[in-house]
């Protein structure tokens, strides 16, 4: 497989209110190979991904019956694989080489009095993504999604209407190999 160049830029504002289950975001690229060979192959799969941006978490200030109010953005770089030769396709265990999360911000208001919180990080770093040893039978078919995400939660004790800010950096994925 040749090597592949991608980019995409994603810039995004959101208030959340009341989020308790995370409100994720994800930017797939996606990248299909096929094993042209009689015989099993086995791949390393390694891509190496950029982010550049800059990403702010905030929390208003809570209602004066509210005493915490808490607010996180996660924000990472993900490599996954699907067997396609299986129907649903499936994927091969995990591992940790496959995932970053280098932005996780975490903000905390307490109390009426609390002015709230707002954090922030620049980032503009490379990361390498890999799987080692992906066994693909032949002429089998395996499906890898780069992806970039968010994951964004509001929580409050006890619910209350709290509201939260985030902004997320833009996104390229430079390139990605295939080693066989």
């Amino acid at each position: 497989m040749s090597r592949k160049e991608s980019f995409a830029k994603v810039d995004f504002k959101e208030a959340l209110k009341d989020q308790l289950l995370p409100k994720p975001h994800r930017l797939f690229f996606v990248y299909v190979w096929e094993n042209p060979s009689e015989n099993h192959a086995l791949v390393n799969v390694g891509t190496y991904v950029v982010l550049k941006g800059h990403c702010q978490a905030g929390l208003d200030r809570p209602p004066i019956y509210q005493f915490v109010a808490v607010a996180d953005l996660i924000v990472g770089v993900e490599l996954q694989l699907f067997e396609w030769w299986n129907q649903p396709p499936t994927n091969p265990l995990f591992q940790q080489s496959q995932k970053v999360e280098p932005v996780d911000l975490h903000c905390n208001a307490f109390g009426p009095f609390s002015t709230g919180e707002t954090k922030s990080q620049t980032i503009f770093d490379g990361y390498d993504l890999k799987y080692s040893l992906f066994v693909v039978p032949p002429k089998g078919v395996a499906v890898f999604y780069v992806s970039m995400f968010t994951l964004e939660y509001v929580g409050e004790v006890p619910l209350s209407s709290v509201t939260s800010r985030s902004r997320t950096p833009w996104f390229c994925a430079r390139t990605c190999n295939w080693n066989l």
